[in-house]
């Protein structure tokens, strides 16, 4: 009956658009690009579009935007190290085998000590989008990844539903 209900309101073209909005809006901010999803699911959850399917787009949106970052850092991993290596001089484009930088080695230490979990972190403003783009440069393995990210941005955004529920409950006279 519940499931029901949802298709109807997602039947809606006026919600239709909306979570469109959330989904766009999501996955931009998954990625490097600094926007606040939160800000489009709140008035999302304000308006009254369904919590269940607005958790989820936004969730869907934000892990695909961070698995573009994966991407990217793993992509790019092979390029930044022979960047670094020129740029501090190594004096080949080439970095020798085994050449890693400081930051590199002190992040491989973290990842090594938290792993896979770490990423659950990914939504954190600031570094969440950098710690996906370090996941990919340093090899973790994919399906971990989703599986950490995933739970990580579920919860942030079930979060600020919650939130705003809240507080638009606490503003009713």
């Amino acid at each position: 009956m519940i499931v029901i209900e949802w298709l109807a309101q997602i039947a809606d073209p006026a919600t239709s658009w909306v979570l469109v909005g959330v989904f766009v809006t999501s996955a931009i901010a998954g990625s490097v690009v600094p926007v606040s999803s939160e800000v489009a699911v709140a008035g999302a959850a304000i308006a009254g579009v369904p919590i269940t399917p607005l958790v989820l787009v936004a969730t869907i949106g934000n892990v695909i935007g961070g698995c573009l970052n994966y991407v990217t850092g793993r992509l790019g991993a092979g390029w930044w190290r022979r960047w670094r290596a020129a740029r501090e001089g190594a004096g080949a484009v080439t970095p020798p085998n085994g050449y890693t930088s400081a930051l590199e080695v002190r992040a491989k230490a973290w990842i090594a000590q938290w792993g896979a979990p770490a990423m659950m972190l990914s939504w954190l403003p600031v570094v969440g989008d950098p710690l996906t783009v370090l996941a990919g440069v340093l090899g973790i393995a994919f399906a971990p990844f989703l599986f950490w990210v995933t739970i990580g941005k579920a919860v942030r955004y079930m979060v600020v539903v919650g939130a705003t529920g809240a507080v638009t409950e606490a503003m009713r006279w």
